[in-house]
Formats: structure tokens, C-alpha cells, sequence
């Protein structure tokens, strides 16, 4: 029998509320859980099964850390290498090499080692009268810095090379040919101030890697270093020292705080704090016609100083003097004794 179709259709406001008010049944399926699992052992019991609980069949050891968080071993990387055939790194078995020890006696044959090669590379100029005003200035010059009656010995180096250096504890050295491009002594007193702070700083000394004391002292050596024939180290250490003094520096930072030291000292005995500043600048190279680093660090060099010798100038109003007539006196060449006594 065939059910009739019926004349209108169903509509959804007649389906929703009845689907609303139907209760909440839960799946037939969920009953039959507990059913299922108690079958289940009936099972396996009637086929001669046991159900024992989880036991692990190996014991753990009681100070077990697992793997993954055990503390990795620490290899230093100068122990470490690497197969030629494979990339997996490898445990060297050889000892790093071990760090020479330089001591003060080493320190001070460095030292000598170094006055040395700059006295052999350039020669001493015999001038007594150069030799005098350098020793003049120097001692106007110390007797105004934190170690007033420090005993420092000058060296005129016989070369046209605009040079100056000071060698530790004691030793300041100034070329003839920065001799040539000064115009007045306070530029001379600048020179000096300034070797003065690195002398007292030991900023070479630091630099090459040498030791240096506390009180360091700058009396002059009694008894000679005896000479010895230098071994590979001093000589290795004697040339980095030579390349600091005479070619590399100690770096702007350090050069920047030599140069404002400079100009304390300096004012402080009465000299015109800006003697090194205008020294600088006629050394500065032409920035047009090269753009090196060298270049731009002369330039940020100068323009430092300058702004600290304006503050120098302002603590110290007296220290003007520049002497040049007395610089032009000393820098006369000695007549001959033929011509001074006819």
C-alpha cells in the first residue's frame, strides 16, 4: 500500500520546536562499555589468560640520570680538531703551548734592546747646545707634574724625521727634524709634557705587553745592563715596542689622553697650553689631497685637543709665554771655533 503524499508541504517551524523540546539521550554505545569490558576478561580468563600488572623486568639504578639531561662535557675549542677525511671534530691529545714568562729582567732587556735599535737607526746628535735647551725645557717641564724630581734623560736623535718618543722609566727622545718645524718653545715644552705622560702612564710599556711595578722609578740605572746577546723573545718584544714608539702609536684613545695631559703640564709651568695644538697642525696632512684613516684620526685628534686647551686655558689664565726669541737663540747652528776666534 502505497502511503499518500501529503497536500502541502512540511515547513521548518513545524520541525524545530519539536526538535527543541526532545530530552537529551546519550548513545547507546556508552551503555554497553561496562558490558563490553566485563565480557572482554570473561574471555580471556575462560581461555586460560592471566591480567598481571605493569612491571618493568630490568630494575633502574637509583643514581640513573637519563639521557637527555645529563650536563654536556665541556671541551675547550684549542683541543678540538678536525679529521682531514671527515668533518666530525676530534679530540686533540696534545697539550696548548704554554705562555712565555716575562719577568722585570726579560722587561729590561726589552727595554734596552729598543734604546738601542732607535740609537742605531738614527744616531745621537753630539749639539751641546741643542742638547742643553732640551734638558732646560725638560726640567721647567717636570718640576710641575705629579713626579716632580723624576731624573729624565733627553736624546737628540740625528735625523730630519719629525720624532719624538719616550722610552720607559726615564728616556725622552726629540729629533732634529721635529726641531725644524717648531717656531717657539712653548711647542718644544708641549713636546716634552706630553712624552712626560706616557712616561708616567708607561702607555708603550702596557701596550708591548711588558710588566711594569707599581712605583716604578725614574732614577737613573747605577749599575749597566750587562750585555747579553738577545734571545728570540726579547727580540721579537724589542721590535713591537720599536713599531709602538716609531710608527703604529698607542691608538687615538690613548693619544688623546696624552695630548690633554700635554697641556696641563705644560700650563702649568707657565707655558702657553696651546705649544703642542699648533704643532699638530701644521704636521696634519692635506685632507684634500689624501682620505686615508690616518688623515680623518690627525683630524679628530686636533679638534679634541683644541677643545681641551680651551679649558685649560680658561684654568690656568697666566701660562702665555711661547719665548720664541729664546728658541730662535738656541736653534742657531755654532759657529765654527776657527770663525770664533780669528
Amino acid at each position: 500500500m502505497v502511503t499518500p503524499v501529503p497536500a502541502h508541504p512540511v515547513r521548518y517551524s513545524d520541525i524545530v520546536p519539536a526538535i527543541n523540546r526532545r530530552p537529551f539521550r546519550r548513545p547507546q554505545y556508552v551503555k554497553l562499555l561496562p558490558s563490553l569490558s566485563l565480557a572482554a576478561a570473561l574471555l580471556l580468563t575462560a581461555s586460560g589468560c592471566t591480567i598481571e600488572p605493569f612491571a618493568d623486568p630490568i630494575p633502574i639504578p637509583a643514581g640513573y640520570v637519563p639521557a637527555s639531561y645529563a650536563q654536556p662535557v665541556y671541551i675547550p675549542a684549542a683541543a678540538v680538531t678536525t679529521s682531514p677525511r671527515t668533518t666530525s671534530p676530534q679530540i686533540s691529545t696534545t697539550a696548548p703551548e704554554a705562555q712565555p714568562v716575562i719577568d722585570d729582567k726579560i722587561r729590561d732587556q726589552v727595554l734596552a734592546a729598543t734604546q738601542a735599535a732607535i740609537v742605531k737607526r738614527f744616531g745621537i746628535d753630539p749639539n751641546p747646545q741643542l742638547n742643553e735647551y732640551l734638558i732646560l725645557v725638560g726640567s721647567l717641564v717636570t718640576i710641575n707634574t705629579p713626579r716632580p724630581d723624576a731624573d729624565y734623560a733627553y736624546l737628540l736623535l740625528n735625523t730630519d724625521q719629525p720624532i719624538s718618543c719616550a722610552l720607559w722609566p726615564r728616556t725622552i727622545c726629540v729629533s732634529r727634524g721635529l726641531f725644524a718645524q717648531m717656531q717657539d718653545e712653548s711647542e718644544l715644552a708641549g713636546v716634552i709634557a706630553r712624552e712626560i705622560s706616557n712616561l708616567i702612564s708607561a702607555r708603550s710599556v702596557k701596550l708591548a705587553g711588558l710588566p711594569v711595578p707599581s712605583e716604578p722609578t725614574t732614577r737613573p740605572v747605577t749599575q749597566p745592563i750587562t750585555a747579553a746577546p738577545p734571545t728570540p723573545l726579547v727580540t721579537r718584544l724589542a721590535a713591537k715596542l720599536t713599531d709602538i714608539l716609531l710608527k703604529d702609536g698607542f691608538g687615538p684613545e690613548l693619544d688623546q689622553a696624552a695630548d690633554i695631559e700635554a697641556a696641563q703640564f705644560a700650563a702649568a709651568a707657565k707655558y702657553a697650553p696651546d705649544g703642542l695644538l699648533r704643532l699638530l697642525t701644521r704636521q696634519k696632512p692635506d685632507a684634500r689631497a689624501t682620505t686615508t684613516t690616518q688623515a680623518a684620526q690627525a683630524w679628530q685628534r686636533i679638534q679634541a685637543l683644541n677643545a681641551n686647551v680651551q679649558i685649560v686655558a680658561k684654568a690656568y689664565p697666566h701660562s702665555e709665554a711661547r719665548l720664541p726669541a729664546r728658541f730662535e737663540t738656541y736653534l742657531k747652528p755654532i759657529a765654527p771655533a776657527s770663525a770664533a776666534n780669528p
